[in-house]
């Protein structure tokens, strides 16, 4: 007998990297501009939970030193193929426990990876993620709107 997946499972392992691959320019602008008028300083990045890199690739299009950390192989490697961003700058591990040697200017988790697993491992990754930013840095977690997803799907 197979397992089971849970829906959040199923999502990512089946539609997710095929729709955030076919995300428009002007989208992806515009996540990238909302999240760099969050940071004065135009140093670094860390996009935890960053999927195919789609983000992390733009503000790498804008002179800054990116970082990108996903559990999934499949992601990392499509950010690192198909985005052109530097292996050594995407790294295949889990968000809640990986330590990089390093703080950044700016930190964020977007596409809302926040609520599809256990209350603790949402703590765990909002943990890792706060010691990771600089100080006077800034942390940044998109959450989608659960009436809105639950209304367009």
């Amino acid at each position: 007998m197979t397992k089971s997946l849970n829906w959040s499972e199923s999502f990512f392992d089946t539609f997710y990297k095929d729709l955030f691959m076919k995300r428009s320019e002007a989208e992806i602008f515009n996540a990238y501009r909302s999240l760099s008028q969050l940071c004065s300083s135009k140093k670094t990045v860390c996009d935890f939970c960053c999927g195919t890199g789609d983000i992390l690739k733009e503000f790498q299009n804008k002179g800054w030193a990116v970082q990108g950390i996903d559990i999934s192989e499949e992601y990392t490697e499509a950010a690192k193929k198909e985005r052109g961003l530097p292996a050594a700058q995407i790294i295949t591990a889990d968000a809640k426990t990986h330590c990089f040697d390093t703080e950044f200017d700016l930190v964020y988790s977007w596409h809302s990876c926040l609520g599809y697993s256990t209350e603790e491992d949402d703590k765990g990754l909002i943990a890792n993620m706060c010691k990771h930013v600089q100080k006077n840095g800034v942390l940044a977690i998109e959450l989608y709107n659960l009436w809105a997803i639950s209304k367009n799907f």
